[in-house]
């Protein structure tokens, strides 16, 4: 594309994106992220008077307990072949998966988004290959081929005014990405030429004059977008309007929807941009801190005035008195200490004040859903019983389990995207690692691409044709406590125990204990665990094939002995007979009759 279409085209894009960053921005002023943010690092911007403010920091406390709880673990993947697909297929794409999961360290970037997700509202996830070549023409070679799936942050992502409820409702959106210039200036050749750059967003210009190396801080912006109408992807720089820094891209024919997905927890009615966790309680946390602040002001300011008789000290002296250190020797001059000197009492911290906050903690409370057991403090309650922790759990639990569900829903959508990449472009063998406890007979059907030894995969992109659902585990994501760990591991003991002496294994048992195992990620476990299986198996085929030898010999001895009956009525019926016919003269007396 080149001439007035390319400059028109691009000039609508650079509007468009511009026009989409100014609503955002209002968007995000009037709703407060960047003081969420700030306060999650410390930063409160309360004033009372001239009073130094002590910060509460509860946002931070918030965030922290609230991740802990939603994404303590690795999610398990579990893949199930639907039409055209097979158990084969889903065994690799599940080992694949879990295993670019943990490689890729993709738990660390939904850890980010999930903390985007609490603290502004909504969080971006990219998933994608990147793909290096060398040379060109005939002499072009592919130099890596590698998945990812990336946070992006939420300040670098726009799309079309209008939209309800993106990624779904889009017509475009565009990822804004920073790059060296020289890099960039080497990647795209004549088209790049007139990027001058500028410093990184976060590098303060004052800062940037003094350098000596400016080119090592020196960037290009960069917007990538996404056309869903036209099924193309741009690539524009903000400097040149007149442009496209490459030809357009077509979409793959694999993708049907955009790259990004979008975690959220509070969707706002007609509004494309969700609410922010701390959006409903901040007020409550900022009227605490100042009565937190005013009640610590009495205390160390009106305790601590003081009426001296003039000339008692000298200025020097009354200079160290004021300083208040430790340990320092005030001369005082002749006379009396105890009458000289008095302090003056204003009385003690209205009561009021500890109502106050024990109401706003409530409001807090009752508004986030978050209970102090869940940040590891005690919770007031009003009749101390377990009772009522378990009633304040249970709904704090039924709030959180909504989250939980739009997480991993959200990781359900980064996998599928990834299996949707695995499956187009994996052309070469990869090997995967299996993760899971897939039975043997399965695992044998690879013949010797299953490696047993070290538990690995060899595939290719002809072993995972056809189409396969995505789910995550249920609560594979969340905390394994020691208590929760010990309790269950006591279960699976007794249980143990009283299997030891079971004479067989209900198939139905040996699965639902096999599934608690698997929560502990405990190898150890699990092997000692089929061992027994695999020992009661064969006690129970030795069993059965004595019992088999038994009944035979049951059987052969009844048949000798139904022979026996038999051969036994034939002699008697044969001799009555016998003793009929020579009662009837039929046969002379002295006659010997055959009987047999």
């Amino acid at each position: 594309m080149t001439g007035p279409k390319e400059k028109e085209l691009a000039g609508k894009w650079h509007e468009r994106i511009n026009t989409s960053r100014h609503w955002r921005d209002n968007w995000s002023e009037n709703a407060g992220t960047e003081r969420y943010i700030k306060e999650y690092s410390g930063v409160y911007d309360v004033t009372l008077g001239n009073l130094m403010v002590p910060a509460i920091n509860e946002v931070f406390s918030y965030c922290q307990s609230l991740m802990s709880l939603m994404s303590h673990r690795e999610p398990y993947i579990a893949v199930n072949p639907k039409r055209k697909g097979s158990i084969k297929g889903a065994v690799i794409l599940e080992a694949a998966i879990n295993y670019y999961w943990r490689e890729l360290k993709i738990k660390q970037e939904t850890d980010l988004e999930l903390l985007d997700a609490i603290l502004v509202g909504h969080a971006w996830n990219k998933t994608g290959i990147n793909v290096k070549t060398s040379g060109s023409g005939s002499e072009l070679k592919l130099v890596s081929e590698n998945l990812f799936a990336n946070r992006v942050s939420w300040r670098d992502m726009v799309f079309n005014i209008g939209t309800k409820r993106p990624p779904h409702g889009c017509l475009w959106m565009a990822q804004r990405i920073f790059r060296p210039v020289d890099d960039v200036k080497d990647d795209y050749g004549a088209k790049a030429k007139n990027i001058k750059g500028s410093p990184y967003p976060d590098i303060k210009e004052d800062y940037r004059r003094k350098m000596t190396y400016k080119e090592d801080i020196n960037f290009a912006e960069l917007w990538e977008v996404h056309d869903s109408r036209e099924q193309k992807i741009y690539l524009i720089s903000d400097e040149i309007t007149d442009r496209f820094l490459e030809d357009p891209r077509p979409w793959p024919s694999y993708v049907k929807e955009f790259p990004f997905e979008m975690l959220s927890f509070n969707d706002v009615p007609d509004e494309p941009y969700p609410l922010s966790d701390i959006a409903p309680w901040e007020a409550q946390v900022l009227e605490k801190i100042k009565v937190f602040t005013q009640a610590l002001n009495h205390v160390k300011r009106w305790n601590r005035q003081m009426v001296i008789t003039s000339g008692l000290l000298k200025d020097s002296e009354l200079d160290k008195f004021e300083k208040g250190v430790d340990g320092t020797v005030l001369s005082a001059n002749k006379g009396d200490l105890a009458t000289g000197m008095r302090t003056l009492d204003f009385g003690a911290l209205p009561p009021d004040s500890y109502q106050i906050l024990s109401v706003l903690d409530q409001i807090k409370r009752e508004t986030n859903g978050q209970p102090e057991f869940d940040k590891g403090a005690n919770t007031k309650t009003g009749t101390r019983t377990l009772g009522e922790l378990k009633l304040i759990q249970g709904g704090a639990n039924s709030r959180m389990g909504r989250k939980i569900a739009r997480f991993e829903m959200h990781c359900e959508n980064i996998a599928r995207n990834m299996m949707a990449h695995i499956q187009a472009n994996f052309d070469t063998e990869r090997i995967a690692k299996i993760t899971g406890n897939e039975p043997m007979e399965v695992l044998q059907a690879f013949g010797d691409k299953f490696d047993p030894v070290s538990q690995t995969i060899i595939f290719n992109k002809e072993d995972i044709k056809g189409e396969y659902d995505i789910d995550v585990k249920s609560g594979s994501t969340l905390p394994l406590d020691v208590e929760t760990r010990d309790a269950v591991l006591d279960q699976v003991l007794q249980m143990g125990v009283q299997l030891a002496s079971a004479p067989s294994l209900p198939p139905f048992v040996a699965e639902v204990i096999k599934e608690r195992l698997r929560d502990f990620g405990i190898k150890g476990l699990e092997e000692a665990f089929d061992k027994q299986v695999q020992a009661l198996a064969v006690q129970d085929s030795q069993k059965g094939a004595m019992a088999q030898v038994g009944v035979a010999k049951t059987q052969s001895e009844t048949e000798k002995r139904q022979a026996q009956a038999r051969q036994i009525q034939l002699q008697t019926l044969i001799e009555g007979h016998v003793a009929a016919a020579k009662a009837g003269g039929l046969i002379p007396l002295e006659q010997e009759v055959p009987t047999s």
